[in-house]
């Protein structure tokens, strides 16, 4: 039986990306496991845990790829793609037929986790100058 993905270390991961200078935006399901250590066998449950925060913390959308994986333009996740796209590396116009799925930060979400961190930073320099 699968062992469960860690909601505490998921989100302690979210707020961390969240935090940063600037804050990493259009990570995969793929970067999440990679960085918390889990296989390719949780993918269904982290896309889960993060599409269960879309409209909330996280932004999902769908990034338009040309034949050759070019990004092309980022939507949200329902938006319709009907558009004809042009890349560098085509002579003609095409209809997009590839995506991936990425996610973004809700503006809300990185500045609370951002003063989280820093709330954290001023707690231990408080404890240091004890």
């Amino acid at each position: 039986m699968q062992a469960k993905v860690s909601v505490s270390k998921f989100n302690q991961l979210l707020e961390s990306w969240a935090s940063q200078s600037p804050p990493i935006m259009q990570f995969t399901v793929e970067n999440v496991l990679d960085t918390l250590g889990l296989d390719s066998s949780y993918y269904s449950k982290v896309l889960e845990l993060l599409m269960k925060r879309n409209g909330d913390e996280i932004i999902a959308q769908k990034v338009a790829l040309c034949p050759s994986n070019h990004k092309l333009r980022t939507f949200l996740i329902d938006e319709e793609v009907d558009d004809n796209f042009e890349c560098f590396c085509h002579e003609n116009e095409f209809e997009v037929t590839k995506f991936k799925l990425v996610f973004s930060f809700e503006d809300e979400f990185k500045a609370d986790s951002l003063k989280k961190k820093e709330n954290r930073v001023s707690r231990l320099k408080d404890l240091m100058l004890i």
